[in-house]
């Protein structure tokens, strides 16, 4: 995390979003769960993941962008290659006569901003943007788990009967997807109507893909 600890801390307290005994019992539960602090704090409805970004780059003063909100070109999204984008958690989401600007979760970083200035010739302006944001807007690079799933149902239930979905087939989607984006486990969870396929990534659980209920018993 681009924040110590300590400056989160002070941060939360500060904003009087939790007070230290609660902080103390967070940062527990997150080592006993083995759970990202951030990703505690947003699982248990502390504080939304654009809050904390948003209070983070305060801190830093930097400003902050929501890439959830905005429309990526894809010429701009494809400055940076795949590699280097997942390795330092970083997107180009704008470009105008300006510059470049880079959503990053670690604006420390000095490497990837030169780089992208030499390539386009551009001043690079950075933002910061959470974990969850980033790694959302990385699956442009590749297609959507949600997308290869739709895409295997409308193939099979043309001549086929919803309950009869080749549970197997569906695993393999699963597992492939969870294997490319080097996810430490999957969790399913079952809802209302619908269940929700989840990876963890970083310590972060991200929401993959939504199931039909009646597959979560096979």
């Amino acid at each position: 995390m681009v924040m110590t600890q300590e400056q989160l801390k002070d941060a939360l307290i500060k904003t009087n979003i939790v007070d230290a005994k609660k902080f103390d019992e967070l940062v527990s539960l997150a080592h006993q769960s083995d759970m990202s602090l951030e990703d505690l704090l947003i699982e248990k409805d502390i504080i939304s993941d654009e809050n904390l970004g948003l209070l983070i780059s305060d801190s830093l003063k930097i400003p902050f962008v929501s890439l959830a909100k905005i429309i990526i070109p894809e010429d701009v999204f494809h400055i940076i290659p795949e590699k280097l984008a997942r390795k330092y958690k970083v997107i180009p989401f704008a470009r105008d006569e300006h510059g470049v600007k880079l959503a990053m979760t670690d604006p420390k970083n000095t490497e990837i901003p030169l780089m992208v200035a030499q390539k386009t010739g551009q001043s690079v302006s950075q933002y910061y943007g959470t974990d969850r944001d980033i790694y959302n807007a990385l699956r442009m690079y590749r297609r959507d788990l949600q997308v290869s799933f739709d895409e295997l149902m409308h193939l099979y239930t043309k001549n086929n009967a919803l309950a009869e979905a080749p549970i197997s087939k569906i695993v393999d989607l699963i597992i492939t997807h969870a294997y490319e984006d080097k996810a430490s486990d999957i969790h399913i969870e079952p809802q209302d109507k619908l269940s929700l396929v989840r990876f963890r990534i970083d310590g972060i659980l991200h929401d993959m893909l939504y199931l039909p209920k009646l597959y979560h018993e096979q």
